[in-house]
């Protein structure tokens, strides 16, 4: 799968990364579709936020769909999902 990747400040490639795993039981996997440039990402790419350790995959803020199409009990007449970026899961 492809990958936008800022390498260092002003050095943007698109790369190869490995697919993710299949989705454990209580996971489920999305299907991106847009991706957006928020103000951290101009930053690292600026080479003005002293927290981004390069090289960095960008795109956090995104939306899409759930990859098996299902609809989410949660919103019923959809299966397109928004990543809230404000919340990070302190594991990667």
């Amino acid at each position: 799968m492809k990958a936008i990747s800022l390498q260092s400040p002003h050095n943007i490639q698109v790369i190869d990364i490995p697919e993710p795993p299949d989705p454990k039981s209580n996971e489920e996997q999305v299907k991106v579709l847009y991706v957006g440039v928020c103000g951290s990402d101009i930053k690292a790419y600026l080479g003005s936020s002293p927290n981004v350790k390069y090289p960095v995959i960008l795109g956090h803020e995104m939306v899409g769909e759930l990859s098996d199409g299902r609809i989410v009990v949660a919103y019923p007449y959809t299966n397109c999902i928004d990543r809230n970026a404000a919340v990070p899961c302190f594991s990667c």
